[in-house]
């Protein structure tokens, strides 16, 4: 062997040995690396996986009531206002499973009504007792501005609290505040009226007095308070702003 061929082979040969001397240093960093992945990749996945489960049993509580109240409070459903047994509930509450403890409302001497709808037993909410909301009782309702007492009626669906206001529902004349122009509240056919043109009527004062008549005076034709315009129904000639009360009982002319 040549002094040549020698310095190739004592080359080689340390090369060889630093390969060598570096693999296990590799081994060793890439076994680290893949235990910090491990580690911190299992933390990961599993506080995922436990918030997954408890957004499954928060869906299955808002259906569930005896699940509902075993929620951790971390869990409690937004907006859900679940209450324990010594918790009073806001209007707008949640209170499927304690109806009796809604607040007391502005205006009322007891709890809220707890309403549940009738097509979701579950959906159950306290309710304010003003007029529109809905009602089970008399009591459950604030006493509107204008009456001297709550009205709850119902009308083809839930109850609800009424306002006395015309177009709200009434059974009795008490159950309407009286309107400008009137001398007293009318309730026909279940629905308090206003008196103006078109309102239904029982009789002459059930409506506004119409000043463009002359003498000005109210018109209770057909059941409905008058205008005296062409085509209204009327009873004499100054039922009508033309004077002329044709013989089929409507006005006629041109006004």
């Amino acid at each position: 062997m040549d002094e040549n061929q020698s310095l190739i082979a004592s080359s080689n040969d340390s090369v060889r040995k630093q390969k060598k001397g570096y693999t296990p240093v590799r081994t060793v960093f890439t076994t680290i690396l893949l235990l910090v992945l491990v580690f911190y990749g299992g933390e990961y996945w599993g506080s995922h996986l436990a918030r997954d489960d408890a957004s499954i049993t928060i869906d299955r509580a808002m259906f569930d009531d005896e699940l509902l109240p075993t929620l951790d409070d971390d869990y409690v459903p937004t907006g859900s206002h679940r209450a324990r047994d010594d918790t009073l509930i806001p209007i707008d509450g949640w209170c499927y499973d304690h109806p009796n403890n809604c607040i007391i409302p502005p205006d009322l001497s007891q709890p809220a009504f707890c309403f549940c709808s009738s097509s979701d037993h579950k959906a159950c909410w306290c309710q304010s007792g003003q007029p529109g909301e809905y009602c089970d009782e008399t009591s459950d309702c604030v006493i509107p501005k204008g009456l001297d007492h709550s009205v709850c009626r119902f009308g083809g669906g839930d109850a609800q609290c009424q306002s006395g206001q015309p177009g709200a529902l009434c059974g009795q004349t008490s159950d309407c505040v009286v309107q400008p122009g009137l001398n007293h509240s009318v309730c026909r056919e279940d629905k308090c009226q206003s008196g103006q043109p078109g309102a239904l009527c029982g009789q002459t004062s059930d409506c506004v007095v119409q000043t463009r008549l002359d003498p000005p005076h109210a018109v209770c034709r057909k059941g409905r308070c008058q205008r005296g315009v062409h085509g209204d129904y009327c009873g004499q000639n100054k039922d009508c702003l033309s004077h002329y009360c044709r013989p089929i009982g409507t006005c006629g002319g041109s006004i």
